[in-house]
């Protein structure tokens, strides 16, 4: 069912709510960026499945959301629409977080910034902690001079539907849905990158229970950084696997890795509502 929320600046999100009767569990969905929150239809279905609602939103600049696209003045703005999207989610089960890309990214994040008490845990899919492309010096410089005399403008992302997962169907629905976009804003990649670097700084202060899940052959987030974030993580309660041969995208690879994905998450999410 589709619905809005408003975040407390006034913006308008697209709700997004896949509830089951009784559920063992909630999960909040947070999706990446340049994407939108009903690409993970898919996925809620196997959650419901299980007993598991799932909640998401399109973020600010996003899908059917207000905002100009790809566009944020602050990263701590997107605080703001995971604080209605968790208010919503909120049905008195265990609540859980599932970020994935900059979604991923956010969740950490959000919950670094003190933010989510209500949150038993969450789920990294491939974050963004680190750009696979090789962005050379000049365009850094470049987007760091736009981001304060032009922070509105997106320029070519460079990214492909090819670059995200291997299988070539998913390529097509990628590339044919135009609430994707193929644009990266400039005060968003200043403002992200700061984010990452927040993100690893403080990695060893996680204290949720953490799944951590991010493709091997990733085109679009640095796997090496991952693999350096997750060599600081300190809470025990931890998962991680480094998933060899997957791109970006892992919750859409091809079938049978996708769907053993989601059971597998599943899975983790029902052992830790019940602790």
């Amino acid at each position: 069912m589709t619905d809005t929320l408003t975040a407390a600046d006034g913006t308008l999100l697209s709700l997004y709510e896949w509830r089951v009767p009784d559920p063992k569990l909630t999960v909040a969905i947070v999706h990446g960026y340049a994407e939108h929150a009903r690409r993970y239809l898919h996925v809620a279905k196997a959650f419901n499945e299980q007993g598991i609602s799932v909640v998401t939103m399109d973020l600010r600049g996003h899908g059917r959301s207000q905002g100009a696209r790809g566009h944020v003045d602050r990263f701590e703005d997107y605080h703001q629409d995971v604080d209605v999207l968790l208010a919503k989610a909120d049905e008195g089960r265990p609540l859980f977080m599932l970020g994935h890309s900059m979604g991923g990214l956010l969740t950490a994040h959000y919950l670094l910034s003190g933010k989510g008490q209500q949150v038993r845990g969450a789920i990294l899919s491939s974050p963004y902690l680190g750009l696979a492309l090789d962005v050379g010096g000049l365009k850094l410089g470049a987007a760091r001079l736009f981001s304060k005399l032009v922070p509105k403008l997106s320029l070519p992302s460079e990214l492909t539907s090819e670059d995200l997962t291997r299988d070539p169907e998913m390529v097509k629905v990628h590339a044919a849905d135009d609430l994707n976009f193929p644009t990266a804003n400039a005060r968003w990649f200043t403002e992200s990158s700061a984010a990452m670097e927040m993100v690893h700084n403080n990695a060893s202060q996680l204290s949720k229970p953490l799944m951590l899940l991010y493709g091997g052959s990733d085109k679009v987030a640095s796997a090496d950084a991952t693999d350096r974030f997750a060599a600081q993580l300190t809470v025990a309660d931890r998962e991680v696997e480094r998933l060899a041969g997957f791109y970006h995208e892992i919750l859409n690879e091809p079938p049978a890795d996708r769907q053993a994905l989601m059971q597998r998450m599943a899975a983790w999410l029902l052992a830790h509502a019940e602790a």
